[in-house]
């Protein structure tokens, strides 16, 4: 369970788990200081439930490391524009397509949906006041925004710069890349983990030794 850990990850350490449990084992010596001779009745159900709440912590920390990547945020640019026309109404108007009044400056629809999206995020995420709970999206990108950006800074941690702003053209298309490739990578863990070999190879080992007898 200690080993579970990575630095910057928004995945629960095992440590601190592991730090949260060990102070149930100084039940038994507090309570065998009141409590004179039933050292034995006391120290083995404080250790059993010790051992018992650490696997089920285990379990869920398994359970975690092991289904992170169906957090990350799967939607892509044309859903944040119709996440923008649905909340600003039609982004072709002149009263969206412009970036200041005076007109010196003018944007994509892309660029205002991304800008707002992000915007309505960092709200959520931050609970700042008049951020809306109720938009599904919202609260879904928010939750997996963090995995989202730890999937991106894995194998760069020296090069934090470099990773695109949230929600831009850039930062879906690494987002994509980064995705597939640890997909990929974890097919093949799991293709060439020992128990999933011997599962297969069994099969070929009774026809074997069939053939010799």
């Amino acid at each position: 369970m200690a080993t579970m850990h990575q630095r910057g990850s928004p995945l629960t350490s095992g440590r601190s788990v592991l730090w949260r449990t060990i102070p149930l084992l100084f039940i038994s010596p507090i309570l065998s200081s009141l409590v004179n001779g039933h050292d034995l009745k006391i120290y083995l159900p404080v250790m059993y439930g010790f051992l018992l709440v650490t696997l089920i912590q285990y379990r869920k920390l398994c359970h975690e490391w092991s289904s992170w990547l169906t957090k990350v945020p799967t939607l892509t640019s044309s859903d944040v524009e119709d996440w923008y026309s649905a909340k600003l109404g039609d982004p072709q108007s002149d009263t969206t397509s412009t970036w200041d009044k005076d007109g010196a400056e003018s944007e994509s629809v892309s660029v205002l949906a991304q800008r707002a999206f992000r915007q309505t995020v960092r709200a959520h995420s931050q609970r700042l006041p008049g951020a809306s709970g109720s938009d599904i999206l919202v609260s879904e990108v928010s939750r997996g925004l963090p995995y989202a950006q730890w999937l991106l800074r894995k194998g760069r941690e020296d090069d934090e710069s470099a990773i695109p702003e949230p929600f831009s053209n850039a930062w879906f298309a690494e987002l994509q890349s980064a995705l597939k490739t640890q997909q990929q990578m974890s097919r093949s863990l799991k293709e060439h983990s020992v128990f999933m070999l011997f599962r297969f190879a069994r099969f070929d080992v009774r026809r074997t030794l069939r053939d010799l007898a």
